[in-house]
């Protein structure tokens, strides 16, 4: 029985399921392999008109990162927090009327 002949012997496999059978390849894993593959693709496409600005913000997580890995998380919750309050306060002012 030839290579490109399934267990029956009649029906001639293509060259994708030869290539699925000698791969290993299952769904699942194909799939999940070129989302990760695009997303990296993706990012290098965009990392070189990342803004400056946001290069120095990730410096200075690097950096509060040497302080103790807790910090930045802290950091974060706490802006977040702020950030929250100063939202709620000018949404009431303007919406009061």
């Amino acid at each position: 029985m030839s290579s490109a002949q399934d267990a029956q012997g009649d029906v001639p496999i293509g060259w994708r399921m030869r290539a699925v059978d000698y791969f290993g390849l299952e769904r699942n894993v194909v799939i999940a392999s070129t989302a990760v593959f695009l997303l990296g693709l993706g990012k290098e496409l965009w990392k070189k008109f990342l803004p400056k600005y946001l290069e120095a913000l990730g410096a200075i997580g690097g950096l509060l990162w040497k302080v103790a890995p807790q910090v930045p998380f802290i950091t974060a919750g706490v802006i977040g927090i702020i950030g929250t309050f100063v939202f709620a306060v000018t949404v009431e002012e303007r919406y009061a009327s």
